[in-house]
């Protein structure tokens, strides 16, 4: 239990590790689970007992089938929604499943509410009252919430996979030119994560807004990277802004929590920047 994990060549303890770099941290949602010798793990759904001696390609063929979009299995999503309800019958809020406090990830005080190098938002008042009624509802909830925009201009019920942490949005279910809406429960802007379900060519932009008002858009111009062009990019990016962003943090004394939404932001703008999205940002 005290020897760390090699993990692309640095040593980290945990997930979450905040001596590890910050590429290898940012929106990570691993977990570590006990290995104990005829016990099986697989409550939640997501963990599995031997193959077996199947190689991974006899499994995927038997099993795997792509999911872009739809993130979470339903047997899975079924034992999440099971713990959180566990954790908050006996009033704990400090684990993995459980709700987690909201506003813990926010940018610095100098950061707040900066907007200068973004376009302005374009919003019918549709969008900006769903915006504002899937915020309400993340802050209600604690729960991640997302709605769709369609091409006519109308818009889907907002709904949720009750999980902190994500929104599914089922593939089959957004046509040609949508845009994707959800909240985030912090104060984060758009993730990496949120950024990679534009290589589906059926969305054409995706928003989300922060516990705190904050709204960003990024919108795709008709252009969609293929899995490999965007996981291969992303990889590089956050290797060169976790060293840029250390040092200012060490030089405008940020706290870890602020450097990590500011890694994310810029991870954000570089993305965009590569892809020739157009980047909107703004207060409702």
């Amino acid at each position: 239990m005290d020897e760390p994990f090699i993990v692309d060549g640095v040593e980290i303890m945990y997930p979450g590790d905040p001596d590890a770099p910050g590429y290898l941290i940012w929106n990570c949602r691993c977990r570590t689970i006990a290995e104990v010798e005829g016990l099986s793990h697989s409550w939640d759904g997501r963990s599995t007992d031997a193959l077996d001696g199947m190689t991974y390609e006899e499994w995927k063929q038997a099993h795997g089938k792509s999911q872009p979009i739809t993130a979470q299995t339903e047997k899975g999503k079924a034992a999440k929604r099971a713990a959180v309800q566990e954790y908050r019958d006996a009033g704990k809020k400090d684990v993995q499943y459980a709700q987690q406090e909201s506003g813990n990830l926010m940018p610095p005080s100098a950061y707040d509410g900066d907007f200068s190098d973004f376009e302005p938002l374009e919003l019918t008042d549709e969008a900006r009252k769903t915006m504002k009624e899937l915020q309400k509802l993340g802050i209600d909830t604690g729960w991640e919430h997302g709605a769709i925009l369609y091409p006519d201009g109308t818009i889907s019920k907002p709904f949720s996979s009750e999980l902190h942490g994500g929104v599914a949005f089922k593939a089959d279910e957004i046509p040609m030119g949508s845009t994707l809406l959800h909240c985030h429960t912090n104060g984060t802007p758009l993730s990496a994560g949120d950024l990679k379900l534009l290589i589906n060519q059926n969305i054409s932009g995706i928003i989300n807004i922060t516990n705190n008002g904050d709204v960003f858009h990024a919108d795709v111009n008709g252009y969609h990277p293929d899995d490999e062009e965007f996981e291969e990019f992303e990889a590089d990016v956050r290797r060169e802004i976790d060293k840029e962003m250390l040092e200012r943090m060490r030089d405008e004394g940020w706290t870890y929590e602020e450097y990590v939404y500011m890694c994310i932001k810029e991870e954000l703008f570089r993305i965009c920047r590569q892809f020739e999205w157009t980047l909107r940002g703004g207060k409702l």
